[in-house]
This record gives structure tokens, sequence and C-alpha cells, in this order.
């Protein structure tokens, strides 16, 4: 009877292929049979190919399809005597032809700066992005706006997290795909958009609303207002801070949808002030002061001197002598 084959695996790209060679076991010359038929099986998919042993005692096998998963593969020959051997040992290999896509896709809290850390509007534009995939697999992570900004391992616990090269201000739609350690490329994941946003402008167009300039002009931000209405325009969402000069920070709002702002001053000091205002947008860039408005806050009035008194009263006496 035929002994029975020893294989070395060899797995190309697209294929199974077993190769044979003679070994030597005990001391003793195990030469495959020039001419038999070499069958080798699949513990999950039964006998998947067969081949010739060549004149040196080689033969190789390019397996049927097989199934995703793990294979106990073995080997029997049958020489032309049509004597069948006992099973070669057994070549344990892993097929795996397919990977899922990443998942779970979150801009880190940490990265998510601003007046919130879940709303994926950042200051920072080299943010932290996390996920989960297949152990050992390589994620890549994919800007539609920078292209691919940076790879990551997934680790054992299946998650991954990549701090991206620096992405342009605006609007990204990131994606992430794997390869796995078979070579596998998943399809991308489901994107996650998110807005990065480095700047932001001053506010503008500081003005002393009307109903706070009062006088005889409405319009020469001279007021006997000393808590005034100051307005002006911004980016939607933003905080605005007023400050004087004099009194420093003197009252705060949010930028309303249609971009303007109003804030009324807490108490101002009589006299000149010098009013700025910053803002601090939603991904908490502050920008710098706003050109400044000159207003002057008079609350007080001296009284006129009392009728009869001073100067005007002449001569020697001012009392009236009846007779």
């Amino acid at each position: 009877m035929p002994s029975a084959p020893e294989a070395a695996l060899v797995l190309p790209a697209t294929s199974v292929c077993v190769a044979v060679r003679r070994v030597r076991r005990h001391g003793v010359l195990a030469v495959m049979l020039q001419g038999a038929t070499v069958t080798l099986t699949s513990d999950v998919d039964g006998a998947v190919g067969t081949a010739t042993v060549a004149g040196d005692g080689t033969w190789s096998i390019t397996a049927s399809t097989l199934a995703d998963g793990a294979h106990s593969l073995t080997a029997t020959q049958t020489d032309v005597a049509g004597n069948t051997s006992a099973a070669s040992g057994a070549l344990g290999i892993t097929v795996d032809t397919a990977v899922l896509a990443p998942a779970g896709l979150d801009l880190e809290a940490a990265s998510d700066t601003g007046s919130s850390n879940t709303d994926n509007i950042t200051g920072d534009n080299t943010p932290t992005i996390s996920g989960t995939g297949e152990v050992g697999a390589t994620v890549t992570l994919t800007s539609d706006v920078d292209g691919a900004v940076g790879t990551a391992t997934v680790a054992g616990d299946g998650t991954w997290s990549i701090t991206a090269s620096t992405l342009a201000d605006g609007a990204h739609s990131l994606t992430a795909t794997q390869t796995d350690v078979a070579g596998n490329t998943s399809a991308a994941s489901g994107a996650l958009g998110i807005t990065v946003d480095t700047a932001v402008l001053a506010p503008a167009g500081l003005d002393l609303e009307a109903a706070s300039d009062t006088g005889s002009s409405n319009t020469d931000n001279i007021t006997g207002d000393n808590t005034p209405t100051i307005s002006g325009t911004g980016e939607v969402g933003a905080t605005i801070t007023l400050t004087s000069d004099v009194d420093g920070a003197v009252g705060t709002a949010t930028v309303a949808g249609d971009g303007t702002w109003s804030i009324t001053a807490s108490t101002l000091a009589d006299g000149a002030h010098s009013l700025t205002a910053t803002q601090t947008d939603v991904a908490g860039n502050t920008s710098a002061a706003s050109g400044a408005l000159g207003i002057t806050v008079d609350t007080t009035v001296l009284a006129p001197a009392s009728p009869g008194s001073g100067s005007c009263d002449t001569g020697s006496s001012t009392r009236t002598t009846s007779r």
C-alpha cells in the first residue's frame, strides 16, 4: 500500500494550492509514487481536487471553491495498481474572503470643542475619530474633502481611534474602510458628518439703540440711561461679550438666527465709554474685539442757582422800611 502524502500549503491571492514533496521519515526516504492519483479532501467541503504525482515525486492541487471558515485538509493517493493510502496528516487552514465595514464612527468628545461636545462642530482641525472593527484589521479614515487622513489597527477589544491629519475648515463627510489580516478590504462605512471651524470674525455694527439714546437727539450717543441697550451683528449661535474700557465686561448675548444681537448693559459709570464686543462661536473660537463704539453716560445735572441771590442785590440795603 502506498504511504500517505505529506502536504505543505501555499495560499495564492485567489485560490488554495497544496503542494507535496519527498520527505524523510524515521531515516527512510518516503517517495511519492510517480503516477499515483492524489485526492485532496476538506472536512467541510469534501473532495476538492485531484492531481497526478509528477516524475519528481511532487504534486499540486488548486482546490475547488472552499467555504469561508476553518478547514482540515487531508490527502490520499491511489497508485497505478489501484491501492489507496490512508489519509495524510491534516493541514489546518482558514479561508476568509470578506470583511464587514467598520462601524460606529464618532467624533470623540475631547475633540468636539465649543458649547457642545456632541454637535460634531469643532475648532480642532486634527480631531480624533473612533469606531469598531475586526480585530487586527487596518482601518483607513477618509474625508470627502481631504482624502485619506489616517490609519489605525483595530485593538483586541474591537475598537480603534485615529487622530486625523490636518482637515480644511468646513464640512467633511468621513468614512472608514478596513483591510483584514487575510487581505480583504471592506466597503466604506456609513458617513460621519463633522464641521471644522477654526476661526471667527469679530462682531460688527455696534450701535446704541435709539430707545436708549435719550435727550435732545437719539443719534448722538449721549444718554441719561446708565443701562443702555447695544446691538450689532455676529455669527449665528455665537456668544457675544460686551466690554467697556471703564467698567469691564458689562453683558453677554447669543446671536439670533437672523445674525443680530442686543445687550442691555449692566450699570455704567457716568462719563465716556469705549464699548467693544467679542464673539465665541459654537466651535469654541473667540474673535478679536470689534471696532469701538463711543458713548457718553450722563445721569446727573446740577440744579440752577436760587433766584434773588447773588450780585443782583445792589445798594446799601435790600430791606424795605415802613413809615
